[in-house]
Formats: structure tokens, sequence, C-alpha cells
């Protein structure tokens, strides 16, 4: 563990995307704290890959707003902490059948009643846009402000900038047993231990894995996500597309949700071939580039909601989002002011876990965070029951 005698005033479990922009926000108020993760900076994660940064989202309409202001916090992100490949292309949600219009058509209309550029394409529009999607588009969603980033070269420029202004770090933990102590918590890892006043979970993980030790259950799904990435092709798309777009070095990105599961990481090979089969029937000439990587793994994201912010428990805090990168600014300094100011930034109720009236909006009811005994033996390496197979994409690592 880092020497700091006195130990820390904020322990971050997670070095993914919120674990790391969270330090960053930290210690831009001068707030020490250590970011701590069982593997290494962002999950080990293949460091290859972006990601997008979405400004308009199929969402309850709050949480949409939500996503359009942390997409417009990454120009001036990147001049503060340096290149982070980001690239703002624009993005693009195109229909092929009639469902998908008149689903994208209500996205269209959600977002315009809160002023936010979002706007519907006709067919030619769109393939004047966008000249590699299918001729049998019917239209498609467009929204400026969308781009990609490379999250990796991203979370190591925020810990590198925290770092330098007195965040810790410390990664291959392998493990965490947390314990209240004087006033804090003592956290025992593979890597020693550290004294810390409190405690932020930044991913579903760490919130299943250390609030079960805690004795804080908050109400998690697991999501399993399916990646394919081809080797390198000249220039074909210019947007960000809903499921598929081309990093900067020409290979493009093929994702996927498989939605609520409690299957593990893994990928069939029939799996990979309807992902593959999808992104066609889009973008026909995707066909000609070669499969060359297939990457699944299981994220835990709330119940009920996309995003959990706040307190969990005197001293605790969690933050998970399901559109962890493109938030990640926004989380980071509401985190921040909470710790800083008890409080958190005005309209961010909605997304705290221990408050039983908030609500989020469109979707089931809001997962309140709630208090069993705690565990009589010390918590367990992750993977087990409740912890998700990490195979990793984290909400907490990754897009």
């Amino acid at each position: 563990m880092p020497d700091r005698p006195g130990g820390y005033e904020v322990g971050i479990v997670g070095a993914g995307i919120l674990g790391s922009a969270i330090a960053y926000a930290l210690a831009k108020r001068r707030i020490a704290s250590v970011v701590l993760d069982e593997s290494g900076v962002g999950g080990e994660a293949p460091d290859t890959i972006s990601a997008p940064v979405r400004a308009h989202v199929d969402a309850p309409a709050q949480y949409a707003a939500l996503c359009r202001r942390g997409a417009d916090r990454f120009p001036a992100l990147q001049e503060e902490i340096g290149p982070v490949e980001y690239l703002r292309a624009g993005g693009l949600a195109p229909a092929l059948t009639e469902d998908q219009v008149a689903a994208g058509s209500q996205v269209v209309e959600r977002h315009a009643a809160m002023g936010l550029p979002v706007r519907w394409l006709s067919r030619e529009e769109a393939l004047r846009r966008e000249p590699a999607l299918s001729p049998a588009v019917l239209g498609a969603v467009y929204s400026p402000h969308d781009g990609s980033v490379n999250p990796f070269l991203l979370i190591r420029r925020l810990l590198s900038t925290s770092r330098r202004l007195g965040s810790g770090l410390v990664l291959y933990c392998r493990h965490f047993v947390v314990e209240p102590r004087g006033g804090g918590f003592l956290v025992r890892t593979a890597r020693g231990e550290t004294q810390v006043r409190r405690l932020v979970l930044a991913s579903g993980h760490g919130v299943a894995d250390v609030g079960r030790q805690l004795g804080v259950v908050l109400p998690l799904r697991r999501i399993r996500r399916l990646v394919l990435v081809t080797g390198k092709h000249p220039p074909l798309l210019r947007h960000v597309l809903a499921r598929a777009w081309q990093q900067l070095t020409g290979e493009v990105v093929i994702e996927s949700d498989a939605g609520d599961t409690g299957a593990g990481p893994g990928v069939s090979p029939e799996e990979m071939e309807q992902l593959a089969r999808s992104a066609v029937a889009t973008v026909p000439s995707v066909s000609e580039a070669r499969v060359i990587r297939a990457i699944a793994g299981v994220r835990l994201l709330p119940a009920g909601r996309p995003l959990v912010v706040g307190r969990v428990e005197d001293g605790v805090y969690a933050a998970v989002a399901a559109h962890a990168v493109t938030l990640a600014p926004l989380v980071g300094d509401a985190i921040a002011e909470l710790v800083a100011n008890d409080r958190l930034p005005a309209g961010w109720e909605t997304w705290d876990p221990g408050d039983p009236g908030s609500q989020p909006g469109d979707e089931d009811p809001a997962p309140v965070a709630t208090r069993t005994p705690r565990a009589g033996t010390p918590g367990r390496p992750p993977g087990g029951p409740g912890g998700g197979g990490r195979g990793r994409q984290d909400s907490g690592s990754t897009p």
C-alpha cells in the first residue's frame, strides 16, 4: 500500500473509468484519495478498443439530458489532462424496420422536448451523411454531439494527473477485506493494508463484493456484453453508429448487449455470427473486414435505473452507470461534491441509492440500498455469486 501516514481521506474501489474520474475530481479539490483495483488499470480490459461517447440515448428524459451534459465535457477535459483520442464525429442510429422508425421518432421527440439537438434523418439524408449504410435503411436518428474516445488512455491520464496532485494508486490487489476501524475503514488486500476515512465503490462489482462485507445490498442486474473487432479497414464509417464505429486506426468495433443474463462471460460461435450478420445488414461493406477479436464480459448495473450515485451508508458511497464513459466527468464531480460538502449537486437526488423517494423516470421503481447483517467471514475474491464472472467489461472500466 502507499506509505501515507494517517491513511487517506477517501478509498476508491475500482481503477476503471468512474474510479479514475472520481480520483481526478477529488484531487482537483485537494482531497487525498487512493484508488485500489483487484487487477490492472481499467480492469485489464483490452486497451486498443475505443468507446462511444453518447450525447443521445434512448432513456428517460432526465438521464438523456445528463448524457448530453457528460458528452459536452470531453473537449475541455481533453484540454485539461492531455490527448485521449477524443473525436466528435456525430452519431447515427439507423432504422431498418418500421418498428425502429417508430422508436427512433419517439427518441427524437423526447430530446426535442428538452431542447437537445437530435433530429430524424430521412432515408436520403441518412445515406448522404453515411454512404456505407444499407440501401434498405428507412431513416436514422442523428446527434451531432456523439463521438468516441480511447477509454483506457482516458483512465491512465486521469490517474496520472490525480497522482501528480497527491492521489495514491494500488493495483493487483487480488481481493478486498474491508472492516470499520478508527472512525473509517481498514482495507486489507494482497498488497497490504491502508486506512481510509470514507469509501467509494466505483463499479457494480465493487458494490457487490465490498458492499456485501459491509452489509449493504444494492439491487443489481447482470448484463452480458459482446464486442467484435475487425482488422484495419480503409475509411468506412463517418459517424458513431448505434452498435458500430470505426477507430482512428481503421478497425471496426461492433458491440451488443445480450441483456439480463445469469450466464458467464464466454461467447459462442453462434452469437458471434449473429452479431456479425446484424452489422452487415446495417453496413453491408463491413463484410469485407475480417473479425480478428471477440470479447465478452458481464457488467453489473443498477436494477431499475441506469445510474446510481450517492451514499449507501455512513462513509460509504456508490457510483455505477450504464453509460460510464459518457458520464464519467459528471459522476466524478458529483461524488467529489458529496464528499466535500455532504450533498449531491442539484438534480442528482434522483440517482441517490439511499433516497427511497427518488424516481429515475420512465423505468421500474428505483432500487434502494438496504442493510443486512455483516458477514461473519471476510470477503472472498471476486467471481462468486453476486460478484459476477468478470470477463470483464465492467461498468466502471469500460463503456
